[in-house]
């Protein structure tokens, strides 16, 4: 399941991160496939604030974080989608302003455009995006966050261009949604079996 973020640009989200180095930052360019991979060692935790009138809080201890950039023009949009291969991942996703650089400021809070708006991760992909544009022309920051090392890959798009998906990436992505589908028969299962003791 995944969750998005929609017209929340002018809504700011504080992040917190503590503990870490500064984290390779490779350029993910708009409308292609990007790999990367979560490993070394985790964060001691990341916390999103995500309303800060009701109290939401996105809060993980021991999770991976990997910084990507993005180059945007002002009031463009921007559509992020990122998911993790293995069992078990869980994945969030957090866009920072060209002001804010991530891996210079990991124990200082820093203020991100747009965010995960649930206060749990997503199982396997996240996705956020943007619907008034960012306010700024620069280069942006990704914040690939996981639960657990592993590959990751990442995409991202203007919505208001046609998502262009070729055949490889389309067997990819019912590859994703068949392991999804053979996780949630093995948990019904499991159900069906506590529920018959």
């Amino acid at each position: 399941m995944m969750t998005r973020a929609k017209g929340v640009t002018a809504a700011l989200f504080v992040l917190l991160l503590t503990v870490g180095t500064g984290r390779a930052q490779t350029l993910l360019k708009l409308g292609e496939d990007l790999k990367g991979e979560h490993k070394g060692n985790p964060v001691s935790y990341v916390q999103l604030t995500l309303d800060k009138d009701k109290g939401a809080v996105f809060f993980k201890t021991g999770v991976y974080v990997a910084v990507l950039k993005v180059e945007l023009k002002a009031r463009q949009n921007i559509s992020i989608e990122s998911t993790g291969d293995g069992m078990g991942r869980k994945m969030a996703l957090a866009l920072f302003d060209p002001s804010v650089n991530p891996t210079k400021q990991l124990n200082k809070r820093l203020e991100a455009v747009v965010a995960n708006t649930t206060e749990e991760f997503s199982n396997k992909t996240a996705q956020i995006e943007t619907t008034e544009g960012v306010n700024a022309t620069g280069t942006y920051y990704v914040l690939v966050i996981s639960n657990k090392i592993g590959p990751f890959k990442i995409r991202a798009w203007d919505p208001k261009v046609t998502k262009v998906r070729d055949e490889k990436t389309i067997q990819a992505e019912i590859a994703d949604l068949q392991e999804k589908i053979d996780v949630l028969k093995k948990e019904l299962e499991a159900q069906k079996k506590k529920k018959s003791k």
